[in-house]
């Protein structure tokens, strides 16, 4: 009884020189992220029992709150979603790649639309008590009133500044596809990256949650050096913006067909793409699907006066067509 008496004090003061540095490097505190109602599972009610499509629901007020804050927007509100809109939904769902479908049946917490959202669509992650991955979409709802080669031209007009109007701007994939499947398709490469560790890592604030960071993987290897720095640089890349973000747009409309011939020489599909490698591998699935399996146009055109100045097709790009074997684990 003595001696415990008598070494408790330094036992104790052991014990407090130890946790001190833990807890001043983050390991003896809880992540500000999973302090956060958002980002934790427990807040959501989930059930893999569920179809997909009928995850469509009310955005919880405390994710509404949060993508209030993050765009700076209060006008920000839930969108009650139609029978039609219910209709597009559920065929676009059905007309995923095989792989994402499973992917989405387990992690999928919800599909939610809000009225004036800023962009077209928004994943995000959410943590379980496994460090398990789960992710729910936010979409503006008038990607469902659109064809996909009107959402398109709408969203890539949003990187141009318009400096003189005789230039215009379309993207063409066809008018029978909605626009709501395009964002979906390309939202739902963004799950199989949190989920898959399809790129390093898809965020800066995750990788704390990853046991180990990858240097690269197939999608991003011999391409990106780091999460938005490239071994596949072109001119314009570090002024591509989109939706006004980091302080765009900046680049002139009359330098479009600069632009595209630039971007026609390096191994990205758009430039929304070439941002960085989550948006790369995004639109890489995407437009992969859509040309190679659906069987559909993508054609970006250039107009000056209603005459065509520049064309491109970027999924017959050579340095795009080497890269598809990476996309295979989509369809497995």
């Amino acid at each position: 009884m003595m001696l415990i008496k008598k070494n408790y004090p330094y036992k104790l003061l052991i014990c407090i020189l130890i946790l001190i540095p833990l807890y001043l490097t983050g390991m003896g505190k809880r992540p500000r992220s999973l302090t956060e109602p958002e980002k934790i599972f427990e807040n959501y009610s989930f059930s893999k029992n569920i179809p997909v499509e009928q995850r469509v629901k009310k955005i919880p007020d405390f994710v509404l709150n949060y993508v209030r804050n993050l765009d700076k927007k209060d006008d920000y509100s839930n969108y009650i979603v139609s029978p039609g809109d219910h209709a597009i939904i559920k065929k676009s769902i059905e007309m995923l790649p095989p792989g994402t479908k499973k992917i989405m049946d387990d992690r999928l917490i919800g599909i939610f639309f809000v009225n004036n959202f800023l962009g077209s669509g928004f994943a995000d992650w959410v943590l379980d008590k496994n460090n398990n991955f789960y992710v729910f979409f936010i979409f503006n709802p008038l990607v469902l009133k659109k064809d996909i080669s009107h959402l398109l031209t709408d969203k890539e007009k949003t990187c141009f500044v318009m400096d003189d109007p005789s230039y215009d701007i379309s993207m063409e994939s066809g008018r029978d596809l909605t626009g709501f499947f395009y964002i979906l398709l390309h939202e739902s490469a963004h799950l199989m990256d949190y989920v898959l560790e399809l790129t390093p890592y898809t965020e800066e604030e995750i990788k704390i949650y990853r046991e180990k960071i990858m240097e690269f993987t197939p999608v991003t290897m011999n391409i990106w050096r780091g999460y938005g720095t490239t071994f596949a640089d072109y001119p314009f890349r570090k002024d591509v913006t989109f939706y006004g973000f980091n302080k765009g747009p900046r680049i002139p409309t009359s330098r479009a067909p600069e632009t595209y011939r630039e971007l026609s020489k390096s191994p990205f599909t758009t430039l929304y793409g070439s941002m960085n490698w989550t948006e790369d591998l995004a639109e890489l699935l995407t437009f992969y699907h859509i040309t190679e399996v659906m069987k559909k146009d993508f054609i970006i055109r250039v107009m000056k006066n209603g005459k065509e100045v520049y064309r491109t097709e970027p999924m017959k790009n050579p340095m795009v067509r080497k890269r598809f074997p990476a996309l295979d684990i989509f369809y497995r």
